[in-house]
């Protein structure tokens, strides 16, 4: 990314270089299985596996900064790995009417900030962020395929949460993603 920034180009203020870049690699397996027990046709069971492992080289330059000083030229890399399942349970009340329930892991790998003020701050980076999500719901259609219902409720346990953050001293003109914590969203989902 080349984005040359100026402030207050009007009056005559200096363009300052900001150019950075990240060499992304991702690997990963996955499996699925689904099991429907002899005794109880109506009745799935599936089962997923998932591994991940991604690798990130990443660099950021500004070799010149409006004479505050702050010019740098930064390179750092990393890998996250992670392994993630998934259990699914449905059973169909009728031909077109399936209730379900899901138990999921999910995952975000961690990464640099290319837009950060300082090396330092590109340093910091941030790290993975996980879920656990639980969801259990109804799919059915009705009046010879022309209505669907679909409903859901939810729950997202979520640690390490990436967020974008305003840097203090920016003015709001700068923001880098870090680690906030821990988070939980829930809710119900409708769709007719």
């Amino acid at each position: 990314v080349f984005n040359p920034i100026t402030f207050f180009g009007l009056f005559g203020s200096p363009t300052d270089e900001n150019e950075y870049g990240i060499d992304s690699e991702s690997i990963a397996l996955y499996g699925q299985a689904e099991w429907r027990p002899a005794s109880m046709e109506r009745l799935s069971v599936t089962l997923g596996l998932r591994y991940t492992e991604e690798d990130k080289d990443q660099y950021i330059l500004h070799p010149n900064a409006s004479g505050t000083g702050l010019t740098f030229d930064v390179a750092d890399s990393d890998s996250w790995d992670n392994t993630s399942g998934s259990l699914i349970l449905a059973y169909d009340l009728a031909e077109d009417v399936n209730v379900y329930g899901k138990v999921a892991q999910g995952w975000k790998s961690g990464g640099f900030n290319g837009e950060a003020p300082s090396g330092e701050a590109f340093r910091d980076g941030y790290d993975a962020e996980e879920v656990l999500a639980f969801e259990a719901g109804i799919k059915s259609r009705f009046a010879d395929d022309k209505v669907q219902l679909n409903a859901a409720l939810f729950y997202n346990d979520i640690s390490d949460m990436q967020v974008s953050v305003f840097l203090e001293g920016s003015g709001g003109a700068a923001s880098n993603v870090a680690n906030a914590g821990e988070a939980t969203f829930q809710g119900l989902e409708l769709e007719l």
